[in-house]
This record gives C-alpha cells, sequence and structure tokens, in this order.
C-alpha cells in the first residue's frame, strides 16, 4: 500500500505524469510481446517453408526409385541433404508406412519416424520443442506412391529466439 499513499500524495500533475507513464510503460510491453510472437511466426513460417519445399523435392526426385523399386536411388536422393545442416532425418516412405529409404544427420542417433502421425493422404505437419516435422505424398498419375518424412532441426531458431550467440 505504500505506492497507493505515495500516489494519494502527488500533485495533481505528478499524478498526470504517473498515469502517463504507466499507459506507456504497458503500451511498450503490449508492443513488444505482439512484435515477439509475430517475428516467431514469421520465423516458423520460413522453416515450414523450406522444409515444404525439401520434402516437393524428394517426392519429385523419388518417383521413379519407388516406381521401379531402387532402393539404391531412393537412397541417393536423400544423401543430397547433406549438405543442408537443418535436416535431421528425411525419409521416404511406402504406402504402408514402412521405411523404403533413409537419411540420418547422426545415423547413431537415428530418431523414430512418427509413423502414427504421418496421414494417409494430405501434408501434414507438427512443430515441436527442438524440430520441425512435414509428411507429403509421394503421387505419380494420381497415383500414391508412398510419402515423404523430414525432420527439421528447430534448434538455430531456439537460440537466436533465446538470444544466444
Amino acid at each position: 500500500m505504500r505506492w497507493k499513499q505515495r500516489f494519494d500524495n502527488m500533485a495533481l500533475g505528478g499524478k498526470f505524469r504517473a498515469i502517463g507513464m504507466l499507459t506507456t510503460a504497458i503500451a511498450l510491453a503490449i508492443s513488444s510481446a505482439v512484435w515477439l510472437v509475430a517475428d516467431l511466426r514469421t520465423e516458423m513460417n520460413g522453416v515450414l517453408r523450406e522444409a515444404s519445399a525439401s520434402a516437393d523435392l524428394i517426392a519429385t526426385q523419388s518417383t521413379a526409385a519407388l516406381t521401379f523399386r531402387d532402393r539404391n536411388a531412393a537412397r541417393d536422393v536423400l544423401s543430397s541433404f547433406e549438405v543442408n545442416r537443418d535436416i535431421v532425418t528425411a525419409a521416404v516412405l511406402l504406402p504402408d508406412g514402412a521405411v523404403y529409404a533413409r537419411f540420418d544427420r547422426e545415423p547413431a542417433l537415428k530418431a523414430p519416424i512418427d509413423l502414427g502421425q504421418v496421414p494417409a493422404a494430405g501434408t501434414w505437419h507438427a512443430f515441436g520443442r527442438d524440430s520441425m516435422r512435414i509428411a507429403k505424398p509421394i503421387v505419380l498419375g494420381g497415383e500414391r506412391l508412398g510419402a515423404v518424412f523430414v525432420r527439421m532441426d528447430m534448434t538455430p531458431l531456439e537460440t537466436r529466439w533465446r538470444g544466444s550467440p
């Protein structure tokens, strides 16, 4: 109650200044929070676009490998993602969900593919604390040949957001 007593003892001009400063501080806090949320959303949409483009590339390049059952060709397509440090896992899945070919940035860590969440049709994505996952169907001539699964590392975004170097 000390602040209330101080406020009651202020001159009218001081009260107006205090109210103005408090209003300005609240407006600044709200606008900063809105800006931070908008910035995070923009960054997450960027990661989603990058992952979606990677999944589209895998899907396009994997149609021949799936059509002719050439597992080595599918692995070659996936191995091209060694240059993208943000891709942790990429996989070509058969229509039944079995892994046909797989790329893991760190093979010893081989994180499981969330097969229960991969839809039978359409695109699916989900953001986790440290990764973003996306699955897209591989279609050729209207026939679904399988699906693509990509897991991207969100650590750079988290590090940037927390302000760490």
